[in-house]
């Protein structure tokens, strides 16, 4: 049960081999076993959809989709066994759609051919019925989701839930019944409602106040429908697993883990990043949960149930391998497929036969690096003076010079989200050109509690900064570390923290790295998308509230262009021009009151947005920074 092996070399790894389109991921079966499909570039273009037959055939695998501009992420097969459905992103800008692709003939239909609106990444399918596609848009009320139905034997379309104006996202059950929401109680609270039937009313289950929303979300449906799962904070620190029966309303208690919070991605799950290791729900023939991964430091898994049925000995030993952090990618009746990862190996694709018990292996999402020596990563915490337990990742160099070593710091966005162990790509560059590189998940970082977010409230360019020095300071005390080379990199609310420090700790630096920063936080949520309005009460509840004079100074205090000229660091910002969370404005404003210096360096992507996604701009981004850093923690 091995990956293909290779003999490394301790060199600094390439690039392109890190950054380059990845050769080979998202591999997948058609549910008739005819076909196998797989995301690779073309010649001409981005990764793409491919296709070929798994029988004698002797046609190799095709481009089934059109050469890319912007790499296809995911997709999924219907089970027609004749069709598959992909979002796509045409220009960065998050406007997504959702398209159908007839492998027959090769045609692409756009399911949400509305000017000006958006698919969110949640939509429905159900074995069931095979012809049948829903998809929450915002194609009525720009701040609002329906759900849309979409129908292949006839080709139409059918509002299937009008929102009220207050529903947050929508839940179909595998009969694709909506059967379940999440709405905006008032203005400060947030619900959970159900029903049994279509024709019943809704009934609200459970609110949650403002510091719940940080942690309690509604989760799926058991298989069967009867029940629905959710995890809530509202009696508890981290989140509780509870299951509600949709006829009765009884709701039973599962799991809950003291220290860390086993689901934990924000309310609206589609506002944050999401990189593997993916978090996976397995359940039991019978329909009851079987069990799950949640992130404690690593990737852990909770059993309920142990049969040979739904966990057999040779997956389950696969899952749960020590030095790996894995996950489902697709399941069916005959075969799994199976992701994996670690901090030094990139993610790699094995297929489990049911009927043979084998494992088989697909393959890997950056082989080349088989031929490098990749460096490991390390969890650590630490007290802050105020009392508070911080969590955080190392990773040293893979060529120990044995002088002392520079140092890194890479700082996650969100703000509420969280670092885990996983492969970075970024982290694998530094490390094997001679930089340490630490994470840290500050105050407000999502996994650790409610009462760790709770402390974060309107401290975005305070105590959650302060966090990220404290345990810098600690890794410089256990670490043969250099204290005078560092630099501080961070993207998004990551960016607004590396700007922060580049007046509020410039002396403990040598280089600011801020990729789309957040500048000004008032601007910031004075101009958030559209489809985040419903949000926007909960979003102040969090970072302060810039209708409030008071809150406003607080805002504007912490923002660091009301300090931009006292930060003479040498600094390097990258930024996109279809960015709608982080608009250009930001740096825009930033570059005209910023201390002026030849060694400060902007780069400009007028098409990408949030993310850097296209090849050339990778390769463009992470050579002037890597140059960046190498020129400023140079040793003396």
């Amino acid at each position: 049960m091995q990956s293909p092996t290779h003999q490394p070399k301790a060199l600094p790894i390439p690039l392109k081999a890190l950054f380059g389109y990845a050769p080979f991921s998202k591999p997948r079966y058609s549910p008739c076993g005819t076909y196998y499909t797989f995301l690779a570039p073309t010649p001409a273009g981005a990764p793409t959809l491919w296709i070929e037959r798994i029988d004698n055939s002797p046609e190799p695998a095709r481009p089934l989709l059109r050469s890319k501009q912007r790499p296809l992420s995911n997709y999924t097969w219907l089970k027609t066994s004749k069709h598959i459905v992909f979002l796509e992103d045409v220009d960065g800008n998050e406007m997504s759609h959702l398209y159908l692709c007839d492998i027959t003939t090769g045609t692409v239909i756009n399911l949400s051919p509305f000017p000006g609106a958006r698919v969110t990444p949640h939509y429905f399918l159900s074995e069931k019925h095979p012809d049948k596609i829903l998809f929450q848009t915002n194609n009525r009320v720009a701040s609002q989701y329906d759900v849309i139905q979409y129908c292949l034997t006839t080709g139409a379309w059918t509002t299937v839930a009008q929102n009220p104006g207050n529903v947050l996202r929508w839940y179909a059950d595998n009969n694709l019944k909506i059967r379940a929401r999440m709405s905006c109680a008032a203005s400060d609270r947030i619900a959970l409602e159900t029903r049994a039937t279509t024709a019943d009313e809704w009934v609200t289950r459970v609110t949650w106040d403002s510091s719940d929303t940080f942690m309690s979300r509604p989760l799926f449906f058991s298989p069967c429908g009867t029940h629905f799962y959710f995890a809530t904070t509202t009696h508890t620190n981290t989140n509780l697993l509870q299951r509600l029966d949709l006829q009765t309303g009884a709701i039973t208690e599962i799991f809950n883990d003291p220290d860390y919070d086993i689901y934990h991605e924000a309310s609206l799950s589609d506002m944050l990043d999401k990189t593997p290791p993916y978090t996976t729900t397995l359940w039991a023939s019978d329909g009851s949960l079987a069990g799950f991964s949640y992130y404690k430091e690593r990737l852990t898994w909770k059993f309920f149930t142990l049969d040979s049925t739904t966990t057999p000995p040779t997956l389950l030993k696969m899952l749960t391998a020590p030095e790996w952090e894995s996950w489902i990618e697709t399941r069916d009746a005959t075969a799994i497929i199976v992701g994996r990862c670690s901090s030094s190996n990139p993610t790699e694709f094995w297929r489990y036969d049911r009927q043979t018990d084998l494992l088989v292996f697909l393959g890997c999402t950056r082989p080349e690096l088989h031929h490098y020596v990749r460096a490991t990563t390390t969890s650590l915490t630490t007290t802050t003076p105020d009392g508070v337990v911080i969590h955080g990742y190392l990773t040293m160099p893979t060529t120990p010079t044995g002088q002392p070593t520079p140092l890194v710091l890479k700082i996650h966005g969100g703000p509420w989200t969280r670092d885990v162990i996983g492969f970075a790509p970024e982290i694998q560059m530094l490390a094997s050109r001679g930089y340490a590189c630490l994470q840290v998940n500050y105050r407000g970082s999502t996994g650790y509690g409610k009462k760790f977010c709770e402390i974060s409230r309107k401290q975005l360019g305070a105590v959650m900064v302060d966090d990220v020095i404290h345990m810098m300071q600690h890794v410089l005390a256990a670490y043969p570390l250099d204290p005078t080379r560092i630099a501080y990199m961070g993207r998004s609310y990551g960016g607004f923290s590396a700007l922060s420090v580049g007046w509020r700790y410039q002396e403990l630096f040598k280089a600011i790295i801020a990729q789309v920063p957040v500048t000004n936080l008032a601007l910031f949520l004075d101009n958030c998308p559209p489809h985040w309005s419903l949000f926007t009460h909960f979003m102040g509840y969090r970072m302060g509230n810039p209708r409030d004079p008071e809150e406003l100074d607080l805002l504007t205090i912490q923002s660091p262009l009301a300090h931009a000229h006292l930060a003479k660091l040498p600094t390097l910002i990258s930024y996109g021009g279809a960015d709608t969370r982080v608009t250009p404005i930001h740096v825009e404003r930033y570059m005209k009151v910023m201390h002026q210096s030849d060694d400060n360096q902007i780069i400009y992507f007028p098409n990408e947005g949030h993310w850097t996604v296209r090849e050339e701009n990778l390769f463009f981004q992470w050579h002037n920074t890597m140059d960046f850093i190498e020129k400023n923690l140079k040793q003396n």
